[in-house]
């Protein structure tokens, strides 16, 4: 048989609490709406059993910001925070269902839109930025950053979305100092919606996945490689008055990186 209990999770009762049913053996059948954690803890009470089920929604959002920036160019003298360059603007949305508590995010996960990007990531990205609109850069760890991804860790308590909020978060770039940039490449980027790859502190609200709105991506950026320099690439060679020489002499514009 059936036993069905209605519960509104979402009064100030419930949130936030933990909520305890004896003389219940198993919670593998219980279902929340929203989607929420279950955990039992059997308690020896009299010969029977305390479980014990916590509500922790896992279904926090993440969803295009208002306004989409570019396209653009990215400087190749741009290779510093000071200098990066804003790609994508979203919404994280802690929607404030039963558990009353933040949505703690530890990584977010930014991946290349493989259909625009032309540039390799790893010769061409030097590092990010990340904050929310009107506010100071987020403390993060090292990002991590590869031909297909970055991951971005953040310390526990770096970004903590108020229950029920929905802050605008930006992210920005800034490009290597380095020799291996091709001017006009492409870089593109995006949020998976259905492999989106961030995480949170189990201690808070999680993300849902897929996300409802599935993808988010962002214009296209061109990467423009500064001249500061001409360079000889074909050296001149001797030769006499009138008397064509063996080779042409070529030469091309350099930034500061070579």
């Amino acid at each position: 048989g059936y036993l069905f209990l209605n519960w509104d999770l979402e009064t100030d009762a419930f949130k936030g609490n933990t909520i305890s049913i004896g003389s219940i053996n198993s919670t593998n059948n219980f279902l929340f709406s929203p989607v929420a954690d279950k955990s039992g803890t059997t308690l020896p009470i009299a010969g029977s059993s305390i479980q014990t089920i916590n509500c922790i929604d896992n279904d926090s959002e993440i969803l295009a910001g208002p306004a989409l920036p570019g396209p653009g160019s990215i400087s190749s003298l741009a290779n510093d925070a000071s200098g990066a360059i804003k790609v994508m603007e979203f919404y994280l949305w802690d929607i404030g269902g039963c558990d009353g508590l933040n949505t703690i995010v530890t990584n977010v996960r930014i991946q290349q839109y493989s259909s625009n990007n032309t540039a390799d990531w790893t010769d061409h990205i030097g590092g990010i930025v990340l904050l929310e609109q009107g506010g100071p850069a987020v403390t993060t760890g090292t990002p991590i950053i590869t031909d297909s991804y970055i991951d971005i860790p953040i310390p526990s308590g770096n970004l903590v979305i108020p229950n029920g909020t929905f802050p605008v978060y930006e992210l920005s770039v800034y490009l290597n100092a380095s020799d291996q940039l091709v001017d006009n490449s492409v870089l593109s980027f995006m949020i998976d919606g259905d492999n989106h790859g961030f995480t949170t502190d189990p201690a808070g609200s999680g993300f849902t996945s897929p996300f409802s709105n599935g993808d988010i991506v962002s214009s296209d950026f061109t990467v423009d490689v500064q001249a500061s320099e001409l360079a000889f690439i074909q050296q001149p060679q001797n030769s006499d008055s009138n008397v064509p020489m063996a080779s042409d002499v070529s030469v091309e514009a350099r930034d500061i990186h070579g």
